[in-house]
């Protein structure tokens, strides 16, 4: 069972922790950045401001300021109060009470110009009892209510909560003592521990006591489950002109979904799903390991670290698109996650960081362009005295490189047999078999051919082209030597079948050059640690 708002009954009422969700939702989903709260000087108030007080500081708002409503009547402090939350323009103020405000309060924040204002009103449906005139009530409040509707606060319901906790306290305090006084206890006991045991027990059983009681007020976890969503209502006027509470969106526990709908002002609100980011323009200059630029060629797109960047040419409208990338920029990203927003990256015009020009008055550079207004940040700008008078804010850096020097390990040596290694044991026995696979395809298709040796001396008595010439024929072709008197085969098919060889084989040849030059030059070297961060440093 959740917790009620008075933190010791088993209550089926949502907590306010719930409202405060749903009034967040709201505030996150129309990108408001100031409110103020009104709430009740109770329990529930201090609940609810908790909870409004942490999504604050989670979403960085500007709480500008909380009025707590101390009693049924509103005095001339805290009318002061409210005029003051009214005049200070915030984007929405959130307000919830079980004083018992009736039309009245609503009557006062109307005269103090609630209606001027572009501030949207939240409340609670606890806020407003069912007997207020809605036709009194100010136009354009957002209420959250509970779809499932909740156990209004009545004297009647007082009356029967009060006798079910005297129940309560009865029955525990009954079984308590009956339960001291079953169990055999020493007469020479003395009695300040018989009272501190009889509490202890009589503590064990209230927690442990279920009650259905008059009021209905300790309900199961069952009906808890069902107070999952609310719904967002919007005062408003019908057709005729009557004011009508309508449903603009229901806020649960996956989001919020909420529509257009009418602030207090009159004006139509309607959420956007991706507002734009606001827009800061920042100029740099480029500054090696800190902000690189390079051409993207016809890539449309900067990827990895690199972000867009512009250098806006002399009597030239159309910058020319860069992508940059560097330790700055880096930092700048971080801060456009912060602090939400789009940052436009340019190149200073005469590439300075800025000199005062003591002839004209006059900067140049990056410090120009932060005076005249067309940049609203900078990065990686030295600072000096006179920098300082004219720039707003800066903050200091200092540069730190650092360098560790340890010894080498693992290098590996050059053997006798490491002229094999370019090439793998299978690829090298692949090539041995290729080759002889070749040259007896030569011999025989030359043999065979009518064009070959062999026809050609047949009635000589010679064999022309041997196995042993063909095999100094296809050496000769994989590395490229002139085998000198030696035959060479005579038929189309046999050479073809050399030509084909003879291509692969510079290929090949080739590509075991490149591989061992790679391997020679190569160095295999092993560091003891991986960084400044390794745990064998410290």
């Amino acid at each position: 069972m959740h917790e009620s708002p008075g933190d010791f009954t088993k209550v089926a009422f949502p907590s306010m922790y719930r409202y405060a969700t749903s009034a967040w939702r709201m505030i996150k989903k129309h990108r408001w950045r100031t409110l103020c709260l009104v709430l009740s000087a109770d329990y529930e108030g201090k609940a609810f401001a908790d909870g409004m007080l942490s999504y604050t500081l989670q979403e960085k708002w500007q709480l500008l300021h909380i009025v707590w409503l101390m009693d049924d009547t509103i005095g001339n402090g805290t009318k002061a109060e409210l005029q003051d939350v009214i005049t200070k323009g915030s984007d929405a103020i959130v307000m919830h009470s079980r004083m018992g405000h009736d039309v009245t309060f609503f009557e006062m924040i109307q005269e103090l110009g609630v209606s001027k204002q572009g501030t949207v009103w939240i409340i609670t449906e606890m806020t407003i009892q069912l007997d207020t005139n809605w036709q009194k009530l100010p136009q354009g409040l957002l209420k959250i209510s509970l779809r499932r509707p909740e156990k209004h606060h009545d004297y009647i319901i007082y009356g029967n909560a009060l006798h079910d906790a005297m129940s309560l306290f009865q029955h525990s305090f009954e079984e308590s003592v009956k339960e001291y006084y079953d169990e055999d206890r020493d007469v020479d006991c003395v009695k300040v521990n018989t009272a501190k045991e009889i509490r202890r027990i009589a503590k064990r059983h209230m927690a442990q006591k279920f009650l259905p009681g008059k009021s209905m007020l300790f309900d199961h976890q069952t009906i808890n489950n069902k107070n999952g969503a609310f719904t967002i209502w919007n005062l408003k006027r019908d057709g005729i002109g009557v004011k009508k509470w309508f449903p603009v969106g229901m806020a649960a526990i996956t989001g919020l979904a909420i529509e257009k709908f009418t602030a207090p002002n009159g004006k139509s609100i309607t959420p956007v799903s991706d507002l734009p980011r606001p827009v800061v323009y920042v100029a740099v200059n480029e500054y090696p390991s800190l902000v690189y630029k390079v051409d993207p060629g016809s890539a449309d797109r900067c990827f990895g670290r690199s972000v867009p960047c512009y250098e806006y040419i002399r009597n030239d409208n159309v910058p020319k698109k860069f992508c940059c990338f560097g330790a700055s920029l880096d930092f700048l990203s971080f801060l456009q996650t912060d602090l939400d927003f789009e940052a436009h990256i340019y190149f200073t015009p005469d590439g300075q960081y800025g000199v005062f020009n003591d002839s004209s008055g006059k900067w140049n550079g990056i410090v120009q362009e932060l005076l005249t207004g067309r940049a609203m940040l900078s990065l990686e700008m030295g600072m000096n005295r006179m920098r300082a008078e004219v720039i707003q804010f800066a903050h200091p850096t200092l540069r730190l490189e650092l360098g560790i020097l340890v010894n080498r390990i693992g290098h590996q040596e050059i053997t006798r047999d490491s002229w094999l290694h370019p090439f793998s044991t299978v690829l090298w026995l692949s090539l041995i078999a290729t080759a002889c696979v070749i040259f007896i395809v030569i011999w025989w298709l030359d043999r065979k051919s009518p064009q070959g040796y062999y026809h050609m001396f047949k009635g000589r008595g010679e064999d022309g082209f041997t196995l042993l010439d063909s095999i100094s024929y296809v050496g000769g072709v994989a590395f490229g030597k002139d085998i000198g008197p030696v035959r060479t085969p005579r038929s189309t098919s046999s050479r073809l079948v050399s030509y084909v060889y003879s291509f692969l084989a510079l290929i090949m040849i080739n590509t075991y050059c490149a591989n061992l030059m790679a391997f020679l030059v190569e160095k295999n070297v092993g560091l003891p640690i991986t960084g400044i961060d390794d745990p064998q440093v410290g």
